[in-house]
């Protein structure tokens, strides 16, 4: 027997174009004689069920050796697949439907299936392998690219305890006393429910330095309300730095700070810039230094510098790309005044853009040293632009869908208020009357067939670039308004507006001659009505995103096209339930009724496949737990003691329905001032607790664009260009490196290699392929 052939990559090329044509024909393009890059839509008239190879070229011979060439494998087919984890639907690529005992051999596990009356098929391979499916209908024959048919999650049958540690502040000094409080909840994962507290869970509990070493320990056991409480000592001598409180029994630990640290006496702050800037003026800072007591802060030092940090792309100058510099902007010293205040000054200048960057960002650092020698710092950011005005724009529609409230806004940089007088003005606007794919590549820029000729073979498709809402045409202005912008509410009655996407706009001019403008834009439309406005393959609502077990939701989908089969998958703690529903330039709602066994979360798909493309959305509603939410309010409450006093605060504890209940509390007080230096929070314990659920995509691997494999002639550089050889030049510390992309270099280097992309007059086109039999 002879033996097997290792073809080379030319050799590979050799025998493809070797092989017999089932069509063949030339493709005038156009030639802007430019140099640049180009690309053009062309047509391929139809061709049979079948697996293609199509072959271009430059030359009407296809030698590769004079010749650059370009190879894309193609599937003619009626079948399409989409699928979830390890779920695959097969169904009509043009109406969508789905195909019932259609084969589906999987070339991986070597297993023979077929689908259902739902089209679906189930993969039965094991976590970690990939799968290529073969699927075949009669005479038609569809292969699928590899992915990975991941299993559906399933919610783990076990017990798991969790501990939530509380202490009374973050940092300690060693030799202190770590006070601290844990509650211990249980949570049943195969059972949907709230968590509950675990009364009588006994375990150790150990202070852990920074070595890992055990130096105090406790044994504790919760009550009945699944709390336990102690302290530990911190020891002295030890080595500082992290310390870790741990619960043996469930292994769960908490971190704290160790330091011999010092009390802060002051703090410093920036006032806000009440003023609008903008390039080329010079900024003025206002700082305040007090002490924590409330006194004033007067004749400190204060050392300041601001900085412009930028970015550097230079390859080859001992600069990384992307890496960031500081450019230094200002530095200098002054003083706090009688009322602990300091003043800075620095410049900005107009040339502080990089390419399209339309702000930049000046860092302010300032350090303030007291009479006794403490030393506070604080960082503020400076925002500079063109302009020194921004405004904002947003609507919400109230929930009778009569009115929309608008607020609009003006501001400078730094986030604060500033009146400009603006007229806004609301325009419905006029959507597409038919409705069109989004494109797969780019929009060409060279163009060989006609509008009429395009949409003539393409109906579905955009010849040039799709309109986007900023192109729709304006078709009547139907509210305006003249005022001050600050911050501003306005209720506009949309009653008897028509359905439709209406544009808001802003538009003023600030104090100092800038022009300020912002827009949104907002679809306002009778969900009710059975057809929706803006002509779209997919539009999908839902009426509430949470709920309480017993209440409806319910959800919304709809389509433009005629003749659209829609797959409905409606998960519930992992439980499924699937219907293909039809529609017809129409909406349909599903609703749906809450129970306990939704605390996990209500997931709803909607899919389908129409005209060649796969569309889908994916709808959530979260059930909430409101029964385990507690309310406290103060009802006695000072703000302010004297060193020494006694004070007694009242809390008021009720339920979700504003009732008494029992229950423990945990409260605690400590020195603000030590937040300075670390900071100190509590996380609120969850006693609800969801299972991971795998959130994976429908795929489209089936409809996406293909990119084709190519042979390009290289030709030989160093006979093209003149070699530079051992350049000795002075660059006066600069690195450069010997790299062919502008910089000197001791090699010879050519001219851009002839690719597929360069300028031709025409390109030859062959086809190779044959009409494939079911499998």
């Amino acid at each position: 027997m002879a033996a097997a052939r290792n073809y080379s990559y030319k050799d590979n090329w050799k025998l493809l174009r070797e092989q017999p044509s089932v069509r063949s024909w030339a493709q005038p393009v156009p030639d802007p004689l430019d140099y640049n890059s180009h690309s053009a839509e062309v047509k391929i008239d139809a061709l049979p069920v079948g697996q293609y190879i199509i072959l271009a070229a430059n030359t009407i011979s296809f030698e590769l050796d004079s010749s650059s060439l370009a190879s894309h494998e193609t599937s003619i087919s009626s079948l399409a697949y989409f699928h979830n984890g390890n779920q695959v639907f097969v169904v009509d690529r043009e109406s969508g439907k789905p195909v019932s005992k259609a084969k589906v051999l999987c070339t991986t596990s070597a297993k023979t299936l077929y689908t259902d009356t739902m089209g679906m098929a189930i993969i039965p391979v094991p976590l970690g392998w990939h799968e290529s499916l073969v699927i075949s209908k009669d005479d038609d024959t569809l292969r699928s690219a590899a992915f990975y048919p991941r299993l559906p999650t399933s919610t783990p049958n076990n017990i798991q305890v969790k501990t939530w540690f509380f202490t009374d502040r973050s940092i300690y000094r060693p030799g202190q006393t770590v006070y601290f409080k844990g509650i211990v909840t249980e949570h049943n994962a195969a059972k949907a429910g709230k968590d509950k507290l675990k009364a009588s869970y006994t375990s150790r509990i150990a202070l852990l330095n920074a070595n890992g070493d055990e130096v105090d320990s406790i044994k504790v056991k919760t009550n009945e309300y699944g709390s336990y409480a102690g302290s530990l000592k911190i020891p002295t001598g030890l080595l500082n730095g992290e310390f870790q409180i741990e619960d043996e029994e469930e292994g769960r630990v908490h971190s704290i700070k160790v330091e011999e640290y010092k009390r802060p006496k002051f703090s410093i702050a920036f006032d806000t810039i009440r003023v609008h800037y903008r390039a080329g003026d010079t900024i003025h800072l206002k700082g305040t230094a007090t002490a924590l007591s409330g006194a004033v802060v007067d004749g400190a030092q204060v050392e300041y510098k601001v900085t412009l940090p930028r970015t550097y792309n230079y390859y080859g100058r001992g600069i990384a790309p992307g890496a960031q510099q500081e450019e230094l902007v200002a530095k200098g010293e002054t003083f706090t005044d009688s009322a602990g205040n300091f003043y800075l000054h620095f410049p900005t200048d107009t040339g502080s853009y990089q390419g399209s960057r339309e702000m930049a960002t000046y860092v302010v650092n300032a350090g303030v040293t007291d009479r006794n020698g403490e030393t506070r710092e604080e960082q503020q950011y400076v925002s500079v632009a063109r302009k020194g005005v921004a405004a904002q724009i947003s609507v919400m529609e109230d929930a009778a869908k009569d009115t929309v409230r608008l607020w609009t806004g003006t501001q400078n940089l730094a986030g604060y208020r500033i009146a400009v007088p603006v007229t806004v003005r609301i325009t419905r606007l006029q959507p597409p009357a038919t409705i069109k794919r989004d494109r797969l590549w780019q929009v060409p820029d060279q163009f060989v067939m006609s509008q009429e000729e395009f949409e003539k073979y393409f109906p579905y498709d955009h010849y040039k670039a799709a309109l986007t809402e900023d192109n729709w045409p304006r078709a009547e202005q139907v509210w305006s308004k003249s005022y001050d912008s600050i911050g501003s509410l306005i209720k506009v009655n949309v009653k008897d507006w028509k359905d439709g996407v209406y544009l808001f706009e802003l538009a003023g001019v600030d104090a100092r001659g800038d022009t300020v403008y912002q827009k949104t834009t907002k679809l306002l439309e009778d969900e009710s009505k059975p057809s929706i406005t803006v002509p779209a393959y997919l539009w999908s609502s839902q009426n509430n995103t949470a709920g309480k077990p017993g209440e409806k939701v319910s959800m919304a989908i709809g389509t433009s096209a005629q003749h659209v089969n829609v797959l409905e998958l409606v998960t519930r703690r992992n439980k499924q339930t699937i219907n293909w529903m039809h529609l017809s330039q129409e909406k349909k709602r599903t609703a749906f009724t809450l129970t306990n066994e939704d605390r996990d979360g209500l997931e709803v798909d909607y899919v389908f496949v129409k005209d060649n493309r796969l569309y889908s959305t994916r709808r959530n509603i979260s059930v909430q737990w409101d029964n385990t939410v507690l309310g406290l309010r103060f009802a006695t409450f000072r703000s302010k003691l004297e060193p020494g006093e006694k004070q007694t605060w009242t809390i008021n504890i009720r339920d979700e329905k504003q009732q008494k209940v029992a229950a423990e509390m945990l409260a605690a007080m400590y020195d603000a001032s030590l937040d300075q230096l670390y900071l100190h929070y509590w996380t609120t314990p969850s006693f609800v607790s969801v299972p991971y659920r795998q959130y994976s995509r429908w795929s489209n691997d089936g409809f996406g664009a293909g990119y084709s494999q190519g042979w390009n002639l290289r030709p030989n550089s160093q006979q093209l260009t003149k070699p530079f050889y051992d350049a000795q030049l002075n660059w006066f510390g600069w690195n450069y490196l010997g790299r062919a992309d502008g910089r000197i270099n001791n090699k010879g280097y050519g001219l851009p290699t002839s690719t597929l992309q360069d300028s031709l007059n025409e390109v030859v086109v062959v086809g190779y392929g044959a009409q494939q039999k079911g499998v």
